[in-house]
């Protein structure tokens, strides 16, 4: 078996195990980006940059006077929709403002009107505005004042 015994003298000499171990205590590998290691790497970033991507760009409007006008349309629909309680609105009722806000769907409840811009498995993110007089209808730290009466709203 002199395989065995080069194999081992090649070993003790430091050839293959010496750089192997000098990788594995933080010396700097040259891996390629065409290799297993730099393909994964790269998939590994791009996953996550889109990840961020997606979940990121949910932004509520600060703009104070698209802010006043998502108040006077919501105002609009309590008042022409008070039965529809719960039910979204087809998009062709939807007013221009809240329209361009691109939503998901907008609809009518005891408490004021959910415009939900992105659904999510735990309540999506979305405006809601409040009739005068009534309170959140869900946990207050998932909600962020933006204007006196409307609410960004967070999954759980």
């Amino acid at each position: 078996m002199p395989w065995r015994a080069n194999k081992v003298a090649n070993v003790c000499n430091g050839s293959k195990s010496d750089q192997t171990a000098k990788v594995s205590k933080g010396w700097k590998a040259d891996i390629s980006p065409f290799s297993f290691a730099g393909v994964r790497r790269s998939l590994i970033f791009v996953s996550l940059t889109v990840a961020a991507f997606i979940t990121g760009c949910t932004r509520p409007t600060h703009d104070h006077a698209t802010l006043a006008a998502i108040k006077t349309e919501s105002a609009a629909i309590m008042r022409v929709h008070p039965t529809k309680m719960g039910h979204p609105l087809p998009q062709a009722e939807w007013p221009h403002v809240i329209a361009s806000l691109k939503p998901a769907f907008v609809s009518v409840d005891q408490e004021g009107v959910d415009i939900m811009v992105k659904p999510d498995f735990d309540g999506g993110y979305g405006y809601y505005v409040l009739k005068k007089g009534n309170e959140l209808p869900g946990p207050p730290k998932r909600y962020s004042e933006l204007d006196e009466g409307i609410y960004w709203y967070r999954p759980y």
